[in-house]
Formats: C-alpha cells, structure tokens, sequence
C-alpha cells in the first residue's frame, strides 16, 4: 500500500464559540450589570424612604434644639424624583429649598411638610406640637 495521508488541519465547528468568547461576553454583562443595577435598586426618588430620613433628621434636629438649647434649622433638600413643599406652598419649583426651624421650646402647633414624588404621590410629614413622634401619611397621585 501506499504512503499514508494524514490532515493536520483542525476539524471546524460552525456555529460554535469559543471559550474566550464566552468569558468576554460574560465579563461584559456583569460590567453592565454593574453599573446599571445599583441605580435602579437604591432609587433615590422612592418616596417612603425619603419621607422616612426626612423624619429621622427632623425627629433628630427637634432634640437637639432642646437639648443644646439652640435654634436648628433643617433644610429640605431636592433629591432626584422628590420636592419637599412646605404646606401652604403651591406645587411648584421653589426658588430655594424651604427649610425648618425648631426653637428651644417646642412649638404649641403642628407644622406640615409634603414630599411629593415624580409620578404624583405625596408623603404627608406631621410634626406634632411638643416632641410627639413624627407622622407620615401617603397619598396616591390624583
């Protein structure tokens, strides 16, 4: 018989990929995933987690008047997607931030804040008279 005939080209797969391929892919997916899922799991403009720093912060602002027996104002910031009005405010874009004072002694009246998300809902702060906790009430867009 002859002299034998051997190939030394690799066999091709069509339609197959590679493990670098792959692992590229992959590694551009979780880049992504990344990036993009930690701004959408901690939305700054989610209303009752903003209503709930907001009172903490007034909560902790109205005790520390009393105790270091000084005014302490709060400013109420403008966060992404939620706007504080103070309560007789129209629903507009405010010049400035409104901001609350509370003074050594506390107030006999209660005041109001209202947060009011991108798609309409608002959040109803209640600051009670004297150093009672502080109220949230939720109301769905109208």
């Amino acid at each position: 018989m002859g002299p034998s005939r051997t190939s030394t080209a690799r066999p091709t797969r069509d339609g197959a990929f590679t493990l670098v391929e792959v692992v590229a892919v992959l590694a551009l997916v979780v880049t992504v995933a990344a990036l993009v899922l930690p701004r959408l799991a901690s939305r700054p403009h989610d209303l009752s987690a903003a209503a709930d720093a907001l009172a903490r912060r007034l909560t902790e602002a109205r005790w520390r008047a009393v105790v270091e027996a000084r005014a302490v104002t709060v400013t109420l910031p403008a966060t992404d997607g939620v706007r504080a009005l103070s309560s007789g405010d129209p629903p507009r874009e405010p010049a400035r931030a409104p901001a609350l004072t509370f003074d050594v002694v506390p107030a006999a009246v209660s005041r109001a804040i209202v947060l009011v998300a991108e798609d309409g809902e608002r959040a109803r702060l209640v600051v009670p008279p004297g150093l009672d906790a502080i109220t949230i009430e939720y109301e769905a867009p109208s």
